[in-house]
This record gives structure tokens, C-alpha cells and sequence, in this order.
């Protein structure tokens, strides 16, 4: 096992940047990104595409392998010191306020947060997600490391160090352009942070015995024989009894209700790695899931999801109560874990379903989609509607009279054409239902699917002979051609209208009421709000006190700031407004001294 230079180095061997002047010189760094517009139809393509590639042949992109090649160094941070602070920052790099907000705020010398007076960590670890919605060279520069370098240039002495775990979106393109970034970049900076890793994952040696990991878990996959060789080895450094902090790239502890599997791989890097060493696990802490929650159990370990670095806020309120996580790879011995909190709280994240129903608002391309479905079924139900043929050759004021809702939901099941979409649209939403973890395995899982998508089809459907028979009526005030035109014209902009609307209606029924459809809903409103990171301390005698700090709202007034004369100040700062982070709970103090030992059940 190799040793690596410090994470914060005595010294700093490059010049400080020069300061943009304007916007037009800030922009040879970076160009500011608007927050993703998940269901606009090029992203939704586009990601689409990613996931059906990873998933099929996610194995062949599987470099970690591959990363062997690369030295297994270790990283020290303060290992020698009485202390130690620590930033977990995760799912970065969507619209730039956000991510801005958030990076501002762990650049800056110290923050003074609800009566605690901070400094700024000597240390910055990345929890997967660095950019949205695919990892592409520009949209890291733009999202991800040109928000950073504003918000921290440059550095004179004891510059921070940086290390980052990849997420789903960061393996996207099989993981190519995270290694460049992060792991094989010449640079070995980004703005005053300095990169420390050679490998996707890592274990840093800290200050009193504690250790800390970043495990890679590409897609879910099995964790790879290099990277449980490397722990291996590094558990064998730490001692019996040695304290850790775990970060993983998917709280996997949460889903374990609904997919019994989810927890395979921190249970097998716990039963083959952590235990045998005899290793005290005291800390699990992850993002993905944009939110705030804590679990904890009897003997004191956390699991804590700290994922608000600046993505779109996710819901709380589907989140049990109560999990009993495996400590095996089978699932046979289990340890109860209770929630303590959650950001927003359950009562503010039910609220906010509602705001799905602005879909067609939010994301105005996406009408493009039930626009060109809609004029597919009108097209093809005209061929089989004997009033509506006879509108269209200029019988307009007899046809319309005889119209009506029998009209156009009968027309849809005669002709072949329209029978055939009908049936991919209702597979297509079939499909799309994702259920609550309550009904996500099993019979139920596929009772509950049919179920929402039936409801789903439904509603679509009234809602498209609902349309029909409006446009229709609009476009009898025209003859001829006109009558076609007007009837198509209207077709589109109210059917793409409405069925954006409908398709709003029931992710928010879905969010609130059902606990399923979290993630589509509250990616459709891009909310900027309840944004979080954790600041991490261990004081001179070895305890482990964690800050989840959090940011009721973004900030979304910046100014740049040329005439600073201090090297080290962001180029971008609030203009006319205040950042007011709060402490989101009380400090959670972790003594490994009095921490009791591990409480399992059967």
C-alpha cells in the first residue's frame, strides 16, 4: 500500500488566477447552467438512452478493474494532528444558483451557523453526482468544476484537498471523463482545492485512529475484487477497533424494504471486510436521494443521506420510520435503525407533490410529447368516424350536431391504426408506474404497475375525447381547408396542454398519496430549496461531531467581485442578498469511547 502526499499541503506552488472583470472573461472559465429540465423531451431521450446502455452492458463498461494499474495510494489528512474538518458535499452540478449556493458556502474561511463558529474544511469529499443529466466534458466544466473554481480560486497555504466518489450519472459514460477529472488530471487542482486520488474509490487515514472510505458501487454492481483487495489491505493498517466513516454512492440502506438485494454490497464489504478486521463502523453516509435524513441505532451507528448539494429537491415523507438493515450478505442477522430527522420534514414534502401538477409549466417542451400523440390519434380516428369524415368534407353543421362522446371514444377502436397506439401508450405507462417499496417485489409489484397504469391510460383517454370533442367544436367555426387546419392547430396546442397536465396530475396523486413516483415528480418542479452538506469535525480526543447544515432556499442574485484583493475570496458573491445557512438538528456527537457495541436480531 502506497502513501500519498497530505490532503493539506504546507505550501501552494501556483499563482493565484486572475479575477474576471466580466461576465464575458467569467465565461472563458464556465458558462452558468440553468437547473435541467428533466422531462424535456431531448433529456429524456438522451438519459434514457444512457440508462438502457448501462443497464444492458454495464459490465463491459466496468473500468474499476482496470484502476489497479493505477498506485493504491493512501491519503493523510491532519493524521498526525489533533484535528480534523471534514465537508460531504453530494449531487452537485445541476443550475448553477444551487450549485453555487452550496459551493460558496463550504469555500468560505469559516461560517457561523446557529451560535457555531465553523472553519473551512481542510478536506471536501464529493458523494457521486458531480454533473447533470450525463457526464460530458463541458457539462463538468460547466456544472461542476467552474462553480467550484469561483467559488474557491486559489489558496495560499494548507490548501484543502478534494476527493469525489462517482454516481450513476457520473458512470454514464462509463466513467472515462471522472477519471480525467479527477484521477489522471494534470492539473491536480480545481480553483484552490487539490486532488489527492488516483482511483475512483479511497480511504483516508485521519487524525485519533479514524479512518475514513469512499466505496465505488457502479450501478449497484458487485463490488469489484481490486477495490476489496485495496480495503483489505488498508483494514489491516487501521488496528482492532479502529473508528470509520463509510461514504457510498447510494443510501442503499433505505431501499432494503422494497428490494431485498439493495443491500448487498455495503452487508458484503461489512461481513468480509469491516468485521473480520474488527473495525467499528459508526458512520454510513451517502447522497443520491437530494434530501436530508438521519437513521440511527441502539449501539450508536448513523446512516445519514446528505444529497442537497444542488439538484432538485427530493420528498421525505415516503421514508419509513423504522428499517432493519442486513449485516450479512444473506440477510439473516438484521440491525434496527430509527429515524431522526429528515429535511424538509414530512409535512412540507407532502406539500410539494402538488407542485407536479405546473408540469406543462415547468418543462414546456415536454407538450411536444402528448401533442404528437394526440394529432397520431386523431389522425387515425378519422379514417373510422363517419361524422367526422363528413365534417371534414363540409357537412360541418350536421356533423358536429351528431358528435359526441361515443363518437370519439368508438372511433379510437376501429381502425387499426389507432387500436395499435392506443395499446403501446398504455404499455408505455404500464411501464412508467414505478410503485411504492410496499408493492415493489413479488405478485403485488406487478398487480400495482397494471393498476397505475390502467388509471393512468384512463385518464388520458377521457382526457383525449375531452379534447377531441372541444377542438372539434372550435374548428367547425371554419370551412374547407380552414376546418382542417384549425382542427389540427388546436389539436396539438390544447392536446399537449392537457396531457401534460393529466400526466402532472398523476405524479402528484402518486407523490402524495401513494409514496411512489417521488423522484419523477420532484424532478419535474426542479425545486432549489432545502439544499444541505454535512461539516464534519474530530476534535483532539478522537470525537466525531457532524453539522448537517442546510439552506432553506438558494440563493439567485450574484455579482462578480473584480476590485477583491484577496486571492482566496470568490469571484461570484451574493449580490444584495444573504445566504443563511441553519443547523437542520443538533450536532450528532459520535465518542467511539462510549459508543456501545452493535445490537443485531435474527
Amino acid at each position: 500500500m502506497e502513501s500519498a502526499e497530505p490532503c493539506q499541503p504546507t505550501y501552494r506552488a501556483q499563482r493565484p488566477p486572475p479575477r474576471p472583470r466580466d461576465e464575458t472573461e467569467l465565461q472563458v472559465e464556465f458558462a452558468r447552467q440553468d437547473k435541467v429540465r428533466w422531462f424535456s423531451p431531448k433529456v429524456l431521450a438522451s438519459t434514457g438512452q444512457r440508462v438502457l446502455l448501462s443497464s444492458s452492458i454495464g459490465d463491459f463498461l466496468d473500468k474499476r478493474e482496470l484502476q489497479q494499474t493505477f498506485p493504491g495510494e493512501v491519503p493523510t489528512c491532519d493524521a498526525d494532528g489533533d484535528e480534523v474538518w471534514i465537508d460531504y458535499v453530494a449531487d452537485t452540478g445541476d443550475g448553477f444558483d444551487a450549485t453555487y449556493s452550496v459551493a460558496w458556502l463550504t469555500s468560505q474561511r469559516s461560517l457561523e451557523v446557529d451560535g457555531h463558529l465553523l472553519p473551512r474544511a481542510g478536506l471536501l469529499v464529493l458523494g457521486g453526482d458531480q454533473v447533470y443529466p450525463a457526464a460530458f466534458p463541458q457539462a463538468y466544466d460547466d456544472r461542476f468544476k467552474g462553480p467550484y473554481k469561483a467559488s474557491l480560486p486559489y489558496t495560499s497555504t494548507n490548501s484543502p484537498a478534494l476527493l469525489a466518489l462517482p454516481g450513476n450519472h457520473d458512470w454514464y459514460d462509463g466513467l472515462t471523463n471522472f477519471m480525467r477529472l479527477f484521477c489522471t488530471s494534470e492539473e491536480k487542482w480545481i480553483g484552490g482545492r487539490r486532488l489527492v486520488q488516483s482511483r475512483s474509490y479511497f480511504a483516508v487515514r485521519l487524525p485519533r485512529k479514524w479512518w475514513l472510505w469512499g466505496i465505488d458501487i457502479q450501478f449497484d454492481a458487485y463490488i469489484d475484487d481490486p477495490q476489496i483487495q485495496f480495503f483489505k489491505q488498508v483494514a489491516g493498517e487501521m488496528g482492532t477497533g479502529a473508528p470509520l466513516i463509510l461514504c457510498t454512492a447510494k443510501p442503499s440502506w433505505v431501499d432494503v424494504e422494497g428490494d431485498r438485494a439493495a443491500f448487498r454490497n455495503l452487508a458484503y464489504l461489512e461481513d468480509r471486510v469491516i468485521n473480520p478486521a474488527g473495525l467499528r463502523l459508526l458512520a454510513s453516509i451517502s447522497g443520491d436521494e437530494h434530501h436530508y435524513a438521519r437513521y440511527a441505532a441502539v449501539s450508536g451507528g448513523q446512516k445519514i443521506t446528505a444529497g442537497g448539494g444542488g439538484a432538485f429537491t427530493h420528498p421525505t415523507h415516503h421514508l419509513d420510520d423504522l428499517l432493519r438493515v442486513p449485516v450479512d450478505p444473506r440477510g439473516r442477522d438484521r440491525q434496527e435503525f430509527r429515524l431522526q430527522h429528515r429535511y424538509p420534514d414530512a409535512r412540507t414534502s407532502r406539500s410539494f407533490s402538488a407542485g407536479a401538477i405546473r408540469l406543462p409549466f415547468t418543462n414546456p417542451s415536454f407538450m411536444l410529447v402528448p401533442a404528437v400523440l394526440y394529432l397520431l390519434l386523431g389522425w387515425a380516428t378519422q379514417f373510422a368516424n363517419r361524422t367526422l369524415n363528413e365534417g371534414l368534407a363540409g357537412s360541418l353543421e350536421a356533423s358536429t350536431e351528431r358528435f359526441g362522446w361515443s363518437d370519439v371514444l368508438w372511433g379510437l377502436w376501429l381502425n387499426p391504426v389507432s387500436v395499435a397506439l392506443l395499446v403501446v401508450v398504455l404499455g408505455g405507462l404500464v411501464a412508467f408506474a414505478k410503485p411504492s417499496a410496499d408493492w415493489s417485489h413479488g405478485p403485488r409489484k406487478l398487480l400495482a404497475k397494471d393498476l397505475m397504469g390502467l388509471g393512468h391510460f384512463v385518464a388520458h383517454l377521457a382526457c383525449g375525447a375531452a379534447v377531441g370533442l372541444l377542438v372539434i367544436e372550435f374548428a367547425s367555426l371554419f370551412d374547407g381547408a380552414m376546418f382542417t387546419a384549425a382542427l389540427l392547430v388546436a389539436l396539438a396546442v390544447v392536446g399537449g396542454l392537457a396531457g401534460a397536465l393529466v400526466m402532472g396530475i398523476y405524479l402528484a396523486i402518486c407523490c402524495a398519496w401513494l409514496r411512489a413516483h417521488g423522484n419523477e415528480a420532484f424532478s419535474s418542479m426542479g425545486l432549489t430549496t432545502y439544499k444541505n452538506f454535512l461539516r464534519l469535525h474530530i476534535d483532539g480526543d478522537g470525537v466525531l461531531t457532524i453539522y448537517p447544515i442546510g439552506l432553506d432556499r438558494a440563493n439567485s442574485k450574484w455579482r462578480l467581485d473584480p476590485e477583491n484583493r484577496d486571492d482566496e475570496a470568490s469571484w461570484l458573491a451574493p449580490d444584495g442578498t444573504e445566504l443563511r445557512p441553519r443547523l437542520i438538528e443538533r450536532p450528532i456527537v459520535i465518542d467511539p469511547k462510549v459508543v456501545p457495541r452493535s445490537t443485531v436480531i435474527g
